[in-house]
């Protein structure tokens, strides 16, 4: 795989191949001027928003306080409110984050070294909250944490905080449970799997028995995990109303999977990819193409969820396949592979399906149309000579001359 250098390296180049340096330079100064903090590098929160330039404070109040438009907000006012808000949204929030993104954010407030994607994740979700500062001086940009946040992020410790993560953990398991297996699902039948899953544990399950989880869900909604309409928890994927009641649609009449412990598992941590052995046969078929493991798991990751939330079969995944610039050696290279997807295909849970695959519901594999049949004449098995002295074949004991071949 391509590390950060690699990536900046080929995104140079293909600037240049397009001719939009120019181009390309202004948008950096634009958001340099805009969402960067310029100058001298600080950890007091306080003195980060008085330098800050107003389009950052302004994506900060939308997406932290929200409570009035920031454009009718004066500037000494936003200041004192944000430099209290960020530190409220820390200590309420940073529990319902998932454990890689708590990991990401401990590295950058400890100034740790992270890569080009991470540092995408940390823009994207961390520096709108202002839980992350970007400052810029003589063309180095550093990631910074203010100290009051630090202090928040140390005290996280204790039998107290322990027990807010666990909950945060199992309502966030849960979510991510529904939303993979269904992709919409009611708030009530939400708290049903929360209730299966605080089943499974023990000592747990006493000192938690009794929270509200509605206060967690809109919590997590507000940090983007999905949106809302009505009753009816939905995934980010479902970007409109008219898709979500599509799907509702689809599923009306349909039972609900219940999944068992072994599914519970591997979709607790949210993505559609379960390691199946018949995904096992798909990566092993893309590894041999593309002499990288990691490359294969990726891509078949991204179209697992195209298959869960979009219903992709064969056709759309060679295409697909194609357009990632994977070359097979031959037909029977790609024969192959689809073959192994077709099985695949067959045992992944889908949305439409509330959760079920197609195997569950017993259900024609349609997929099987696309896998090419082994037409080559098949080889005779060679026929073993019978001597007369030989034991006869038929099992008698007696001599082949004196039996079957006489």
């Amino acid at each position: 795989m391509e590390n950060s250098a690699d990536k900046m390296k080929k995104m140079d180049d293909i600037v240049k191949e397009l001719g939009m340096e120019e181009e390309m330079d202004r948008l950096v100064d634009s958001f340099t001027d805009n969402f960067m903090v310029s100058g001298e590098v600080t950890e007091d929160l306080q003195e980060t928003l008085r330098r800050s330039p107003d389009a950052l404070l302004d994506m900060i109040w939308d997406c932290i306080v929200r409570k009035e438009p920031a454009e009718e907000v004066e500037r000494d006012r936003k200041e004192e409110e944000l430099y209290q808000a960020i530190q409220d949204d820390l200590k309420e929030n940073i529990i319902y984050l998932e454990p890689k993104r708590i990991k990401l954010f401990v590295k950058v407030a400890y100034g740790m070294p992270i890569d080009l994607k991470h540092t995408a994740t940390v823009n994207e979700e961390f520096v709108p909250r202002g839980w992350v500062f970007n400052f810029v001086e003589n063309g180095e940009c550093t990631l910074v944490v203010g100290n009051e946040l630090m202090q928040i992020l140390k005290s996280i410790r204790g039998p107290e905080m322990e027990l807010k993560f666990a909950f945060a953990f199992y309502v966030r398991s849960a979510v991510n449970i529904c939303l993979s297996l269904y992709g919409v699902i009611s708030r009530e039948k939400m708290k049903e799997m929360y209730q299966v899953l605080m089943e499974g544990t023990e000592g747990e399950h006493a000192k938690l028995q009794g929270w509200d989880i509605t206060e967690a869900l809109d919590a997590m909604e507000k940090q983007g995990f999905f949106w809302c309409d009505d009753d009816y928890i939905i995934s980010p994927y479902l970007q409109t109303e008219e898709e979500y009641k599509g799907l509702l649609k689809e599923q009306k009449g349909k039972d609900y999977y219940l999944p068992d412990d072994d599914v519970i598992a591997g979709y607790a941590c949210g993505g559609f990819l379960q390691k199946s052995p018949e995904y096992e046969a798909v990566h092993s078929r893309l590894t041999r193409e593309l002499k990288d493991s990691d490359m294969a798991e990726e891509m078949l990751g991204d179209i697992a969820g195209y298959v869960v939330r979009d219903g992709w079969g064969i056709p759309r995944i060679m295409d697909c396949l194609y357009e990632w610039d994977v070359i097979f050696d031959g037909s029977r290279s790609a024969n192959r592979l689809t073959a192994a997807l077709s099985e695949w295909l067959y045992v992944i849970r889908r949305w439409s399906e509330c959760g079920h695959s197609r195997k569950e519901l017993h259900k024609v594999n349609e997929e099987l149309q696309y896998v090419v049949a082994d037409d080559r004449p098949k080889k005779k098995a060679a026929e073993r000579k019978v001597y007369p002295n030989d034991p006869c074949p038929c099992g008698s004991g007696r001599k082949y001359k004196k039996c079957c071949g006489r």
